[in-house]
């Protein structure tokens, strides 16, 4: 895997993990969904898929949404409606190897949207490179 593969996971990972914390610390009134929404750029068309489940749970088909990116590299913008008790989120690409570009990726519930790309606009330093390689 090329370093720019590995740094371009770290980032997704790190998006991810900024989701997940969002997650566990909103306030959001019980019952109601709230929005994961992202732009992604890619050459191929694939089925993305947002699994979700809570603590007590695990990823499966039923607990999960699809949605077609066209491709042509070309931006789409994707929304996923996640239910108010998630608590793990994760983001399948599509099951053929391939790279995509995501961008303005935010969380809205409520009266309330926290724009994770923001968490992420901070230069990596080499230490966090290095721990990439293999």
């Amino acid at each position: 895997m090329s370093k720019k593969r590995k740094l371009a996971v770290c980032v997704l990972l790190l998006l991810l993990i900024g989701a997940n914390i969002w997650l566990l610390l909103r306030p959001a009134p019980a019952g109601e969904a709230f929005e994961l929404n992202f732009e992604i750029k890619g050459e191929t068309q694939e089925e993305i898929q947002a699994f979700y489940h809570e603590s007590t749970a695990e990823f499966s088909e039923a607990n999960s949404q699809k949605s077609l990116y066209k491709g042509n590299n070309q931006w789409q913008q994707l929304t996923f409606m996640i239910p108010n008790d998630t608590s793990y989120l994760r983001l399948d690409f599509g099951s053929e190897p391939g790279s995509y570009a995501v961008k303005e990726m935010q969380i809205s519930g409520g009266n309330k949207e926290v724009d994770i790309t923001e968490m992420m606009n901070y230069p990596l330093e080499a230490k966090d490179i290095n721990l990439l390689k293999a």
